[in-house]
């Protein structure tokens, strides 16, 4: 995972000498950057890592003037460093007051754009202003002949060092000539914060709190500064201080905490955003902007509390979405991958409209005569007036002289007419008998068959034999049924009884 610094601070610094010797200019300048990693979150680094500083001529190109490898140690994605404390920075990379530029190389990956390098750093040539062109500043000094006595002050000094006093009111003692100073301790949440960076924006200026939070900011002509602690992001922390001549002002304790983007004191110390399946954003006091991760959503608005608390991938309640509740008609909810298909329909129920979602398995395929036993399975209503189903199967009674002779329902309802079908003559199976007759049925009734030439129907039952007497031959029906032939003319020919 590459780094990218996406906002920095560099705050350039020329350190005085104390006391009356001369001092030469420390040749390091003091720079401070906020390091995060490249995803979309830009979370803050907490890391030691290698990083290269470099110095050229142009924005662009051009060649490098100096450069040095620093072991950068970056806690909550913010680091300082003193430029030239490996390899110090020459003073003639600043000669001339030609526009420099600074370029950083952290992880594989060069920072770009380079930053153009603030007006102080130049203020390095002045170092050798410590000799004035060959002649030590103490030679200076000696040629004044001699001091004002008390009460007085130099008000001009001649060729030969004959000095020129005027009497006068004597100034307060303090850090220096016309001059104050600003003092403080800087606290985060209550602990100090050894290290971090007090400056007086535009000005020469700087401290880095000690181990116990304290700051001193000297040498700051009279007048009314704004003092900045830590780097100047917003929800930074900024004091307004009046400067007198001579004194110190006391600013006291200062919280440098930054409420307002500090995701473990959002808003107020101690009040943390919470870390449950989310990536934390503290944003005006906030934790409403931390992006949830994958297959989890704050369904309650309370990132602060229990940050992103719902997987939207599992929850019957919120599945796929907050608020977005499977169905809990006729069914064994199960939410899966975000959808409520998974569900299982109780016994006797089906889901037929696809949409578990919404009213579940909202069909009873034991009762619904248009899905009886599955969806979509319509009982018959041929010659049904009123279909149902029952337990799955289609039972619906049928209408007067019809009969569902196939069991089947279903399909084709009641399909046979009993009053006129000769093979479900009257019932299912019943068939009127073919036997010497044109079969025939009506009413429900076989006799209405018509017999073949030379027979009849003798015992009334044309369902079961038809028209088993052949009058032509038959001595017991010759001729009709029961006509008997006997005495001189027993036999039966032709339908007539004869010897």
């Amino acid at each position: 995972m590459r780094n990218v610094v996406r906002s920095m601070l560099a705050v350039a610094v020329t350190l005085l000498g104390a006391g009356s010797a001369p001092a030469a200019a420390p040749s390091v300048i003091n720079y401070q950057g906020r390091l995060t990693d490249n995803s979309p979150q830009q979370v803050p680094i907490d890391a030691t890592v290698s990083v290269e500083f470099s110095i050229w001529d142009a924005s662009t190109g051009g060649a490098s003037l100096w450069t040095e490898t620093q072991s950068v140690q970056v806690v909550k994605g913010l680091f300082n460093v003193l430029l030239g404390s490996t390899i110090p920075v020459p003073p003639s990379v600043f000669t001339g007051g030609a526009t420099r530029y600074l370029e950083i190389h952290v992880g594989g990956e060069t920072l770009t754009p380079r930053q153009r390098i603030a007006a102080t750093p130049y203020a390095k040539v002045a170092d050798d202003a410590a000799s004035l062109g060959g002649v030590d500043s103490a030679q200076y000094q000696r040629r004044i002949a001699s001091a004002c006595p008390a009460g007085y002050a130099v008000n001009a000094v001649a060729a030969d060092g004959t000095t020129t006093c005027i009497q006068g009111p004597q100034g307060p003692p303090g850090p220096g000539l016309d001059t104050g100073a600003i003092s403080g301790t800087v606290t985060s949440c209550g602990g100090p914060s050894a290290g971090m960076l007090v400056y007086v924006p535009g000005r020469s200026a700087v401290a880095y709190a000690a181990a116990d939070g304290s700051f001193l900011l000297s040498y700051l002509p009279a007048g009314t500064y704004s003092v900045q602690l830590g780097p100047p992001v917003p929800g930074s922390t900024v004091l307004s201080v009046d400067v007198a001549s001579g004194a110190t002002t006391a600013t006291g304790t200062s919280n440098a905490q930054n409420l307002q983007s500090d995701s473990a004191n959002c808003g107020s110390c101690g009040a943390a955003c919470s870390p449950s399946n989310i990536a934390r954003v503290c944003s005006g006091g906030s934790c409403e902007s931390g992006v949830c991760s994958s297959g989890f959503s704050d369904c309650n608005g309370n990132k602060r509390t229990d940050g992103c608390e719902i997987n939207v991938n599992t929850n019957s309640d919120n599945c796929g979405g907050c608020g977005q509740a499977c169905s809990t008609n006729h069914i064994a909810r199960i939410c899966a991958s975000g959808s409520c298909d998974a569900g299982s329909c109780s016994q006797g129920f089906t889901d037929c409209n696809n949409n578990k979602r919404t009213d579940g398995c909202e069909v009873a395929t034991g009762t619904d005569p248009n899905n009886c036993g599955g969806c979509g399975q319509v009982c018959s209503s041929n010659h049904i007036p009123v279909p149902a189903c029952n337990v799955g199967a289609c039972i619906g009674a049928c209408q007067t002289s019809f009969a569902d002779c196939n069991n089947d329902s279903r399909t084709d309802g009641c399909e046979v007419n009993l009053s006129n079908d000769v093979s479900n003559c009257g019932a299912c199976g019943l068939v009127c008998s073919s036997n010497h007759v044109t079969p025939a049925c009506a009413s429900s009734s076989c006799q209405a068959g018509v017999c073949n030439s030379g027979f009849a129907d003798c015992n009334n039952n044309k369902r079961t034999d038809g028209c088993e007497v052949n009058t032509g031959t038959n001595s017991q029906n010759c001729g009709t049924c029961g006509h008997v032939c006997g005495g001189a003319t027993p036999n039966c020919s032709a339908g007539t009884c004869v010897p």
